[in-house]
């Protein structure tokens, strides 16, 4: 198939080579790579992974991706098939982060409609707003590889889960299709990025135990679920022979980091979690602060801003700490808070685990955190409806929220590596002198 354009990214090249046939990147491999006696050696390979292979998977003489297959079945060939194009990575990200828009937008809309009617309008365009500028989503597209691929297309079928999940749950009875439909959303996920599937089985479990008195729902819930991680499986097994490998324990990278690694967890959850932005006179005035990894980690590129700090909105989660205080005369569903929590919370704990850490990896629970402590705002703002704690609330929510949407907006402007700055300085300056001239 001839392509029309020069958008040769390996999730275009991978697209094209499933047209033919193919699991392998169409790539030369070097023959001096496959004559070293350690391929994977890091100081060895270096001069390789220069030249476009870092990061990727070599096997038997072949250059795979590690990442799953799904961005290039939802989009990629898609894409390709229908426009004779490749696809530019920075769109798909593009679509996929404005997809986890749409999905937050309806679970909000849909929760408000169903729970807290009388919510003003403006609190939920606010919560909208905050999910939009601050889930770090807009960070991602400063700089769009394969990566940011696929974080944001993980990030999109997860959050796509909980929305169908949540639907589902509905008071009187659990609605099946909602049920397939979050659960082939979970599979795919998996299809983004492996690790998902310890998140995504926990809250599978989860809601069968909540549905367990109906056994005929297992069936939406888990088949669509199981058949994308038997595909998974199989497309491992055609890969690297081993149906449990991603392509990882074979690749070609600077620092193989290890997927548990308790020397990290203090550190990492402070990073995550608690690490300040830095703020000075620089602009954009808000900075994603360097990483300090730990002494046996010899090189530092990384940056981070740990999510309750740098996204301060989320810091209402903590109001649930008072609910016993209050009369609650309505109570709110604890299964829809599960079922957007257990996600969040096992992708935040497998992330402090690992060796490696990078802002990037934020967005795989800061939605989610976004929508859980826009929840909590609904409901203490009906709780305390008519009062002067209700007055006192809603001024957190609204200076909480616009510092998170100011901060998220600095952080996209200068990414990981000062993207705008460097990509386009001729706007950089021009926004710059709005604020310093």
């Amino acid at each position: 198939m001839g392509l029309k354009n020069n958008y040769y990214t390996h999730y275009n090249v991978l697209a094209n080579s499933f047209l033919h046939g193919q699991l392998h990147l169409n790539y030369t491999v070097p023959p001096k790579l496959l004559e070293l006696s350690d391929p994977y050696n890091p100081q060895a390979n270096e001069i390789f992974r220069n030249k476009g292979l870092h990061d990727l998977t070599l096997y038997k003489g072949k250059i795979y991706m590690y990442y799953g297959p799904t961005p290039i079945l939802l989009l990629y060939l898609p894409y390709q098939l229908i426009t004779g194009f490749r696809l530019p990575d920075s769109f798909a990200v593009f679509v996929f982060t404005f997809g986890i828009l749409i999905w937050a937008t309806l679970l909000l809309s849909y929760l408000k409609k169903e729970y807290f009617e009388n919510l003003p309008e403006w609190m939920l365009l606010l919560a909208i707003a905050v999910v939009g500028f601050s889930n770090v989503g807009a960070f991602l597209l400063r700089r769009t590889n394969m990566y940011e691929v696929a974080i944001s297309s993980g990030c999109f079928c997860i959050t796509g889960a909980v929305y169908w999940f949540c639907h589902s749950v509905q008071k009187n009875n659990i609605n099946k299709k909602m049920l397939i439909f979050g659960s082939l959303l979970l599979g795919l996920a998996v299809g983004c990025r492996f690790y998902f599937i310890f998140s995504s089985i926990l809250l599978l479990i989860f809601l069968f135990l909540l549905i367990k008195k109906d056994k005929k729902l297992a069936v939406p819930l888990f088949l669509p679920f199981t058949l994308c991680l038997v595909i998974h499986f199989i497309y491992n097994y055609l890969r690297f022979d081993n149906i449990f490998e991603n392509g990882l324990k074979h690749q070609l990278t600077a620092f193989p980091a290890k997927l548990f690694f308790p020397r990290s967890f203090i550190s990492n959850f402070h990073s995550y979690v608690l690490q300040l932005p830095l703020i000075n006179s620089t602009f954009p005035f808000f900075h994603i602060q360097l990483w300090k990894p730990p002494p046996h980690i010899p090189y530092l590129f990384e940056r981070i801003v740990g999510f309750i700090p740098g996204i301060p909105f989320t810091t209402t989660l903590f109001l649930i700490l008072f609910v016993n205080r209050f009369q609650i005369q309505r109570k709110f569903p604890l299964s829809i808070s599960l079922i957007i929590l257990i996600p969040a919370i096992t992708n935040l704990f497998l992330l402090v685990c690992y060796e490696w850490l990078t802002m990037r990896y934020v967005v795989d629970f800061a939605t989610l955190f976004i929508i859980s402590a826009s929840i909590v705002c609904f409901y203490f703002d009906y709780v305390l409806v008519n009062s002067k704690l209700q007055i006192y609330l809603r001024l957190l929510i609204v200076t909480s929220g616009i510092i998170s949407i100011l901060f998220g907006i600095a952080f996209s402007i200068t990414g990981c590596f000062y993207g705008l700055e460097n990509q386009n300085p001729e706007e950089f300056n021009k926004l710059q002198s709005w604020f310093l001239d």
